[in-house]
């Protein structure tokens, strides 16, 4: 026998699998997306007739043919791959096929997640910028400096705000004014004390 003989029927004992032009644009477009839902929603099955498909195969050496039919329809149909004796994964290859491409999902699953996670630290930074600034501030130089702060000051614009910001300003006044009264403003009875009432007509002393 030639080595001709001998490698073609190496090929013809064994599967070959070209990665075609159309493979490359399917993975790369929407093979793996449509795929993964695809397989999310068949999980349930093909976990409860795990034990179905294993003792199928042993027995009877071959998978299901709705199991070889789903992996066909992954391989041919959605990734386009092509074999030269036009069949897929036979036997227990079938299961690895289904659940090794669980597992490859579950892992770029985590993989997305956390990736997609790493956005959060920037929002905050942009979010609580002056925070964190002021903090790392403290951090270096102490509370010698003055911290950052460019937050504008504005007047409150709360009715009950300004009524309470008044009142506090007439006592304030009255309280001034008091003080600064040495007579009576009916009699003029010189007031050597701080009092109420005039000592000599009994008048109310006000502000």
């Amino acid at each position: 026998m030639t080595k001709t003989s001998q490698a073609e029927g190496k090929l013809k004992s064994s599967r070959v699998v070209f990665v075609s032009k159309a493979t490359t644009w399917a993975f790369f477009l929407y093979a793996p997306l449509v795929s993964f839902i695809l397989s999310i929603i068949v999980l349930p099955g093909h976990v409860i007739l795990l034990p179905y498909y294993c003792i199928a195969i042993a027995i009877r050496g071959k998978a299901p043919n709705f199991l070889s039919k789903w992996v066909q329809f992954n391989s041919r149909g959605l990734y386009r791959v092509k074999t030269i004796k036009g069949d897929t994964c036979k036997g227990f290859w079938c299961l690895y096929y289904i659940y090794a491409g669980y597992i490859i999902a579950f892992v770029f699953w985590n993989l997305g997640i956390t990736f997609a996670s790493l956005i959060f630290p920037v929002l905050l930074i942009i979010e609580e910028w002056r925070v964190i600034t002021n903090f790392i501030y403290r951090l270096t130089f102490g509370y010698r400096g003055t911290i950052i702060n460019d937050e504008k000051e504005t007047t409150s614009k709360d009715p009950k705000t300004k009524s309470k910001v008044i009142t506090e300003d007439v006592v304030k006044e009255k309280v001034k004014k008091k003080k600064k009264l040495t007579s009576c403003p009916v009699c003029g009875e010189d007031l050597g004390t701080e009092t109420t009432y005039c000592p000599k007509c009994g008048s109310l002393i006000e502000g």
